[in-house]
């Protein structure tokens, strides 16, 4: 399980997300070079909205307020 990121202090939090700041751009590059730009497009959309919908779903789920952006 991942730890909630309010574990971290903001040193340990930057330097992780500094680590992984390129690995989105190559999923990417790697999508698109097995399926087009095109494709990869999609896949990316599609996944961030289900990904936002879980998450949506476990807050509710928890009892949780949404989170800003949030309906």
């Amino acid at each position: 399980m991942v730890a909630d990121r309010r574990t971290l202090d903001q040193e340990d939090l930057d330097e992780l997300a500094e680590l992984l700041r390129v690995r989105p751009i190559q999923f990417c590059m790697f999508f698109a070079a097995l399926f087009g730009e095109e494709r990869m497009e999609k896949l990316m959309t599609a996944s961030i909205e289900q990904v936002k919908t879980i998450r949506a779903n476990r807050r509710k789920s928890l009892g949780r307020e949404p989170e800003m952006g949030e309906e």
